[in-house]
């Protein structure tokens, strides 16, 4: 195998994380934060400090742009696809501007990673991007024809956890029922059945977040969005941005809602409470419909940190299934290893959005 240099992109709600692998090894990382005052902006306006910051890291990495032989990026809320590696191409790109399906950060990695490619004369891939579909037929079905659920969430993280948590297993991924949940800015609860991740329930369908509504009840919605009170894009901000803890309690960093907590604000401690509750029905949702035939209740995403958070899960569904914890991300390392197995000939790139291989 020849020495292979892969730029990593990937935008967050409230950070970038960028890295970079020389094949299967990272040499560098970073977790970029932002601040309230930048993440105020439009995701539009949020693209230049992200890309400076981007470029930024790699000088101080040593690197040149020239110097990469691929850079994967996240994908955003593309067209459903399967799993898989994707090469950019002009759909992709146009998609990616698109914002029908929500303003989410992570469109802007390849917007971003478009422009680095040219500059490096280089391909740049999506890796199991957020619109990963293997969702069986009952669990699209809405409740109204006008509208069918869609497969929203943070694939390329619950897929990397899935296999971490079976080799920990001495299993197969695809051997195993698993409820794996992403907590943190966004909020992605999945079920796996066999390697097939059967459903997601994602943040505005299930529980509220640092900075997400969750799912609302439906009819005082409804009322709100035609009170004449607020404009569409207001209304799509409260649930997306300034919902959740930042909606109640003014912050979107659940540390700082911890303190507060443990200084005696009574008003944390119930917001608190009320996520914790959330996110029990949800998961025990999740565990009913696998009729309670679970190998495994993995937790990944920041908010996997909490002692908290891990503690009230164990009391809620240890008797069922482990609880295992996979705190912080593992997108860059999955991203990074599905550009690789390309570069590499182990695998082919598939076309967007039909998957159909690239010979």
């Amino acid at each position: 195998m020849g020495k292979y240099n892969i730029l990593v992109i990937n935008p967050g709600s409230t950070s970038t994380q960028v890295g970079i692998f020389q094949n299967d090894k990272c040499v560098a990382e970073r977790s970029i934060s932002h601040s309230l005052e930048e993440l105020s902006l439009d995701v539009d306006a949020q693209r230049e400090f992200r890309e400076k910051a981007i470029n930024e890291f790699i000088s101080e990495s040593g690197f040149n742009i020239r110097e990469f032989h691929g850079i994967a990026a996240r994908g955003g809320r593309l067209k459903p696809l399967e799993s898989g590696t994707y090469l950019l191409n002009d759909e992709m790109l146009k998609d990616s501007y698109d914002k029908t399906d929500g303003n989410h950060a992570s469109r802007l990695a390849v917007i971003i990673g478009e422009q680095m490619s040219k500059m490096a004369n280089c391909p740049l891939y999506i890796v199991d991007p957020i619109s990963v579909d293997e969702m069986i037929d009952e669990a699209r079905i809405s409740g109204m024809p006008d509208i069918e659920r869609r497969s929203l969430g943070h694939a390329l993280n619950l897929k990397a956890v899935g296999r971490k948590t079976a080799e920990d297993l001495n299993k197969k991924y695809d051997e195993l029922n698993m409820v794996i949940a992403h907590l943190g800015g966004g909020t992605t609860i999945s079920g796996h059945m066999k390697g097939r991740m059967f459903d997601v329930i994602n943040d505005f369908e299930g529980i509220f977040t640092p900075e997400r509504a969750g799912g609302l009840p439906n009819l005082q919605l409804i009322k709100l969005c035609f009170s004449g009170k607020y404009e569409e894009k207001e209304i799509i901000s409260k649930t997306e941005g300034q919902g959740g803890f930042f909606g109640y309690l003014g912050t979107k960093d659940f540390l700082e809602v911890e303190n507060r907590i443990a200084q005696g604000d009574k008003k944390a401690k119930n917001i608190m409470d009320a996520y914790l509750y959330q996110m029990t029905k949800v998961i025990g949702s999740m565990v009913a419909v696998l009729k309670y035939d679970i190998d495994a209740i993995s937790i990944t995403g920041s908010i996997a940190r909490s002692k908290r958070v891990i503690d009230h899960l164990e009391e809620a569904f240890s008797t069922i299934a482990p609880i295992k914890v996979y705190p912080g991300s593992f997108e860059l390392e999955a991203l990074a290893m599905g550009v690789l197995r390309v570069l590499t000939g182990e695998e082919k790139a598939k076309s967007y959005p039909s998957g159909e291989v690239i010979l």
